[in-house]
């Protein structure tokens, strides 16, 4: 659209004047919002702040998991078993070693 072009259509828009009433329409249509708002707002406030508590949830497992599977990978699979037999005393250990078989 070039400046001419531009010009005749806001010197058009500028001609016609708004209709009737406008600014009341306007004003009566913000004064219902305003009236209806409080309850929405403190609504969407709940439901937000309802998923910003679950995200913080889901999150916190995650890295629990997370953490549990690297301290799992860190320490040997035997520091979670139970302890091996003691070998009775006065025994080698070929003869402990034998008396398994």
């Amino acid at each position: 659209m070039n400046d001419e072009q531009w010009s005749a259509w806001l010197e058009r828009r500028r001609a016609e004047s708004p209709p009737e009433q406008l600014a009341d329409r306007v004003l009566q249509q913000i004064a219902e919002e305003q009236a209806i708002a409080p309850s929405t707002l403190s609504r969407v406030f709940v439901v937000e702040r309802l998923a910003q508590v679950l995200l913080w949830t889901a999150a916190s497992v995650v890295c629990v998991v997370r953490l549990y599977s690297t301290v799992g990978l860190l320490l040997p699979a035997f520091a979670f078993t139970e302890k091996p037999p003691e070998i009775p005393s006065g025994t080698d250990h070929a003869e402990h070693v034998a008396s398994n078989w």
